[in-house]
């Protein structure tokens, strides 16, 4: 990258890494989006600034040429952390080594400052594509208020670069498995467990023979897989119980699968070993399968072709972890995901970033679509 300082990148990565912006924490996020708004400007770039309708904080829409409609390069990328508020100050960023430490910095505070530098090379060296960069600010509860601007956006990309952090070991990621949360409550009729049980109607009872059941929808040689991962109900030992809950995530890869998971649902739903009880599933979030295809073999191809020239080792995954690319995929872009800086631990107290990773992802990127560019004319 042409003129590329790593320790002024570190050193603005420390101020990014400890602004508090957990996905429910008041502000946290207004305060990333005010930083990188201001750098945005400083480019001379256009930037939309989209408060939520449901206080998740606001989203940035930012380009560089926001009268035209076609997009050619849409950079993704998310405001928010997993982490309770007043994390950044007990444990603030920091470096050891060759890695970097703090709450949110892989995830993905360093992949939204390595956009930026990308941008500003872009157009620094007049490559003469069409940007818009997107960030969001509730991209882990599940882009809750984001995901149809995501996918409008992404509508109109050619190509959608994700800046999720790369793996620990480098990989890029090219498919991602769809998604599916549900919340499955049982209504049953209380009663004294002692004196007369035979009045009650258990929901837990309910619930543990839908829970067997939905065991039986996973189908792992297919890449579907159906987890309760969340349960409670009841009040006392002594009671039976007359509500009971559970969480229920589904991973799938293709849409026809997730349906055949929705139809398997409202069965059960209506199907009941006891009929004094009722059952209600709710779908809560879902992201739909990023599937690889030809184009985006075609741009893996090119990438490929540009990490051979400086030696680069060019690893690709597919991952049951889902993104905002997934949402750009099934609007029709092309993508490429975890293109950010690698790292490990993400979502704990041990996250950590490869400092040697930052310049020559970021690099891989630039040549990429500079050399898309150039086939363009």
């Amino acid at each position: 990258m042409k003129n590329f300082n790593l320790r002024n990148y570190l050193n603005e990565l420390e101020t990014l890494v400890n602004i508090d912006s957990g996905s429910r924490v008041p502000g946290g996020t207004s305060r990333m989006a005010d930083y990188m708004e201001e750098r945005y400007r400083e480019l001379g770039l256009t930037v939309k600034r989209i408060e939520s309708e449901k206080g998740l904080g606001p989203c940035l829409e930012i380009r560089n040429h926001a009268e035209q409609e076609k997009i050619d390069v849409l950079f993704l990328g998310h405001m928010d952390t997993v982490f309770p508020a007043g994390e950044p100050e007990r444990r603030p960023y920091c470096e050891e080594g060759e890695q970097g430490y703090g709450p949110g910095i892989m995830d993905m505070k360093a992949g939204l400052l390595s956009t930026w530098y990308l941008v500003k090379n872009l157009m620094e060296d007049g490559t003469g594509l069409n940007i818009c960069v997107a960030h969001n600010s509730d991209e882990e509860i599940s882009s809750l208020d984001s995901q149809e601007w995501i996918k409008k956006l992404a509508g109109k990309a050619d190509i959608t670069i994700v800046m999720e952090p790369g793996r620990k070991n480098g990989e890029y990621v090219n498919e991602r498995k769809g998604l599916a949360r549900y919340t499955v409550t049982v209504e049953g009729v209380a009663a004294h467990a002692g004196i007369a049980p035979q009045d009650g109607a258990s929901a837990i009872n309910e619930l543990a023979e839908l829970i067997l059941k939905l065991q039986a929808l996973n189908n792992y040689e297919i890449g579907t897989s159906v987890n309760v991962g969340v349960i409670y109900g009841g009040t006392a030992s002594n009671v039976v119980c007359d509500l009971a809950t559970c969480v229920v995530d589904t991973r799938f890869d293709t849409i026809r699968e997730h349906e055949k998971i929705e139809e398997s649902l409202k069965e059960l739903e209506s199907r009941r070993v006891n009929p004094r009880t009722s059952v209600t599933i709710v779908r809560d979030g879902f992201r739909p399968p990023m599937n690889k295809t030809e184009k985006t073999e075609s741009l893996m191809a090119i990438m490929e072709e540009q990490a051979a020239l400086t030696g680069m080792d060019m690893k690709w995954v597919k991952t049951g972890g889902v993104s905002d690319g997934n949402f750009a995929a099934f609007a029709g872009s092309t993508v490429i995901d975890g293109a950010g800086p690698a790292g490990d631990g993400a979502h704990g107290k041990k996250e950590s970033l490869q400092l040697n990773t930052i310049e020559p992802r970021m690099e891989l990127l630039y040549n990429t679509l500079t050399a898309l560019a150039e086939k363009r004319g």
